[in-house]
């Protein structure tokens, strides 16, 4: 890791503690779930593994205090993403299939999407290849369908522009 990374990471660490010092102060529980999350993925990032779960479980606890569904999907995914790069393939699979159900539960597609984009990648690196294609195939249908409605919204309207002239 260059040292340029290392000092931003310190600094980042650094904002985050007083972060979490402000929230203690004002009583703002739900707030120190993003300063967790922000040190977990520091932590993630630079390969300490073990400080980055520990974070991500206090997001979990938090998020799951306060019924913070898209929060916890996120946190699925990072910790499916965590297992991922540590090669914990199966408890990859359970998190981020997790991740999936509760975004779709919430209808959060940005969630949704990212997940199988690393679940497909999962499925790759354990030579599951049709699964890999299989979660492919989803992200494209959505990513489509995405496309579809934009069209036909903008269609739309300019139709209702031009009739409105």
């Amino acid at each position: 890791m260059c040292t340029a990374w290392k000092a931003n990471m310190a600094q980042a660490l650094e904002l985050d503690s007083i972060g979490l010092k402000l929230c203690e102060t004002e009583n703002a529980n739900f707030q120190k779930s993003s300063f967790y999350d922000n040190m977990a993925n520091c932590y993630m990032y630079s390969n300490r593994f073990v400080e980055a779960e520990k974070y991500f479980r206090l997001c979990l606890d938090i998020d799951s205090s306060f019924d913070n569904k898209k929060q916890i999907s996120d946190t699925y995914l990072n910790l499916g993403n965590l297992m991922l790069m540590q090669k914990k393939y199966n408890e990859a699979e359970t998190y981020l299939n997790h991740s999936i159900v509760l975004a779709d539960s919430t209808g959060y597609k940005q969630g949704k999407y990212s997940a199988y984009l690393i679940l497909s990648d999962l499925y790759k690196a354990t030579n599951q290849y049709e699964k890999a294609f299989t979660s492919r195939a989803i992200i494209n249908a959505e990513e489509n369908e995405r496309k579809r409605i934009a069209a036909d919204l903008h269609d739309g309207v300019g139709q209702m522009m031009s009739a409105a002239k």
